[in-house]
């Protein structure tokens, strides 16, 4: 840096001409350091060519693109914020595939997204041989705040197609979830006449994003934009509106958003088919018949809420079989709940009459498998005892159940009136597996009365051939919750999983003495 500061400030004479000659890809100097991240010489150069005209910063290769295209194009954020706020305009510059700054940020967003999506689960602990391997990643600049910033300078460039006739509104459902939808919704409160514009084939934003959401209260969210409500009956060059394509798809989310938004079902495309007949030949009715959890009872599940669900289903009441309703990924309510999260505001005696309460109406609950496979006894036993939970309990009982926390700190932030305690110190996990065993013995007793056949959900394996007792077996510290499945069943002791192997298997791995 001592180097190139002497080079630009007068020890070694330059003119402007060298700094602004290019080589041949047509890249000038300031091209260079946009490409390889070398903030130091995109700054000394800027303030050496500031006061130039034409502006070096706007010189564009033979690509077309500016250094600030070049920034992005290689995830160069703190280089690409710089040139931005020195020259705003650089926004409305596009290179020779009509592409602006913007589409580019966009572009570069979806790689990042996909690797970001990787490293999340590649950072999680791999266990070889008893030895936890992680890998770090260097902290990036953040391509959204990079978005968000070419918005606010120049929101008309949201308008802007490129050669592929996309905008950078459609280059957003590209995006993983829920960057697609944060976006689209900050681009529409910037522009919203950017919804107007179509790509090459006549679809919307609403067509692109089909099969992109998966979320129920997401897609519901979506569809109360008024820009993107509009477009809910439009058609493509096909004719077809985004209710055909999300029943192509057999998309039950957006087509079940989309009709509770009043879309036409008799609308005929080009080929003169209308959505309603495809729902019918893709089967989809039944699918749409069931009900689906809402929003305040997904969050009340996820929060372990028991208060508000316990409420919820006497407001309803017992017919309307709310508890029998799935979310997208086909998890009952039970599924979402006994999968217990880190910190969580949980009343042990309130929870586990719950689940109790659920299964008395309810005793399906228990079997039913989620998309993995997976029934609530498979989420419940993953759930690892050292998971701290936060409990109401009297001041006095700080000083016994808080000890873990000594020197820590952690105490200090306790919510007012909380104790600290891990799943284990609070026997919820076992509490909730003794109701299972209960809900069980009961529909088996009523089958052998009835002379019906009765699969033991002990038995169910899910995606990966696993049984309940295979997945506790999964972690050593869920010793209690082995013992109580043996005790419940001891047939899954025999089952094999899709590797072959039995809970032996896995229980010879375990540590010594654990």
């Amino acid at each position: 840096m001592l180097f190139s500061s002497s080079l630009l400030e007068g020890n070694v004479v330059l003119d402007v001409a060298a700094c602004l000659r290019e080589n041949f890809k047509g890249n000038t100097p300031l091209h260079v350091a946009a490409e390889v991240g070398n903030f130091g010489i995109v700054e000394l150069l800027y303030d050496h060519l500031s006061d130039e005209r034409p502006m070096p910063w706007r010189v564009q290769n033979s690509k077309g693109d500016t250094p600030l295209h070049v920034a992005l194009t290689h995830d160069n954020v703190k280089i690409a914020r710089f040139l931005l706020e020195k020259d705003s305009d650089l926004a409305l510059i596009v290179n020779n595939s009509n592409e602006a700054p913007l589409h580019l940020a966009i572009k570069q967003h979806v790689n990042y997204s996909e690797s970001e999506s990787i490293m999340a689960k590649v950072k999680n602990p791999i266990n070889e041989g008893g030895a936890d391997l992680t890998i770090e990643s260097a902290p990036q600049e953040n391509m959204s705040s990079m978005i968000e910033l070419l918005v606010e300078k120049a929101s008309k460039v949201t308008c802007w197609p490129d050669a592929n006739g996309l905008t950078p509104l459609h280059r957003v459902a590209s995006l993983i979830t829920p960057y697609n939808i944060l976006f689209t919704v900050f681009i529409l409160d910037r522009c919203p006449q950017s919804a107007e514009v179509c790509d090459n084939s006549g679809k919307s934003i609403i067509h692109l994003l089909i099969n992109k959401i998966t979320n129920y209260p997401d897609a519901k969210n979506l569809l109360n934009i008024e820009e993107i409500y509009a477009l809910r009956n439009y058609q493509d060059n096909q004719g077809n509106t985004p209710l055909h394509i999300a029943a192509q798809n057999v998309d039950s989310v957006m087509v079940r958003v989309l009709l509770e938004s009043s879309a036409k079902l008799n609308i005929n495309n080009a080929d003169g088919i209308s959505a309603a007949c495809i729902i019918q030949q893709q089967d989809m009715l039944q699918i749409l018949r069931k009900r689906q959890l809402t929003i305040g009872e997904i969050e009340a599940v996820d929060t372990a809420n028991v208060t508000f669900l316990t409420e919820r289903m006497r407001t309803l009441g017992i017919e309307k079989k709310n508890l029998l309703s799935k979310d997208t990924e086909g998890r009952n309510i039970l599924h979402r709940l006994m999968r217990i999260r880190k910190e969580s505001h949980v009343n042990p005696e309130d929870f586990v009459n719950f689940i109790e309460l659920a299964l008395e109406i309810f005793p399906s609950l228990i079997s039913q498998a989620d998309k993995n496979g997976d029934t609530p006894i498979h989420i419940l036993v993953r759930n690892s005892p050292n998971t701290r939970i936060y409990v109401a309990s009297r001041v006095e009982d700080n000083k016994q159940y808080n000890h873990s926390d000594e020197g820590t700190g952690d105490s200090d932030r306790l919510p007012y009136g909380c104790v600290v305690l891990t799943l284990k110190e609070s026997n919820i996990l076992s509490l909730c597996l003794k109701k299972c065993n209960e809900s069980i013995l009961r529909i088996e007793d009523e089958a052998k009365h009835k002379g019906h056949c009765f699969d033991s959900p002990w038995l169910v394996q899910n995606v990966e051939g696993n049984t309940p007792l295979h997945e506790s077996l999964k972690s050593d510290e869920n010793i209690k919750l082995v013992e109580l499945l043996l005790n419940y069943n001891k047939e899954s002791i025999s089952v094999t999983n899709k590797d072959n192997e039995t809970p032996l298997h896995l229980f010879a791995t375990r540590i010594v003495g654990k």
